[in-house]
């Protein structure tokens, strides 16, 4: 589910999960783990703030874009699936290969 529609049902449900007893907030936390595909404990989190529902994505900040990163999973198989820290330092010496079997990249690609 999208991140919008899952703010909006979240919120929707929120002032009736309030109001509810044990077992009725269980059903509430079973429907919303279906629909939103949240885990239980995030999703009693976001219903039981005061403030207006808020969903970030969890986790490190991504380090890369989406132009780049669809070129780093092309690159991770042709690489024999070597671990990250040595990919990147074998990045340099494929990339000349790399741009003659799939197209050139540009100049801001590249560097990254």
């Amino acid at each position: 589910m999208k991140q919008e529609l899952t703010k909006a049902y979240l919120e929707k449900i929120k002032s009736s999960y309030k109001k509810a007893n044990k077992s009725e907030k269980s059903e509430f936390l079973d429907h919303a783990q279906k629909v939103t595909d949240l885990s239980r404990k995030r999703i009693i989190k976001i219903l039981n703030s005061k403030d207006k529902v808020n969903i970030k994505p969890q986790g490190r900040p991504r380090l890369y874009t989406d132009d780049i990163a669809v070129h780093i999973l092309k690159l991770y198989p042709l690489m024999e699936r070597i671990c990250p820290k040595r990919m990147k330092f074998g990045i340099p010496l494929w990339i000349k290969s790399y741009e003659a079997h799939f197209g050139g990249l540009d100049d801001l690609t590249r560097d990254s």
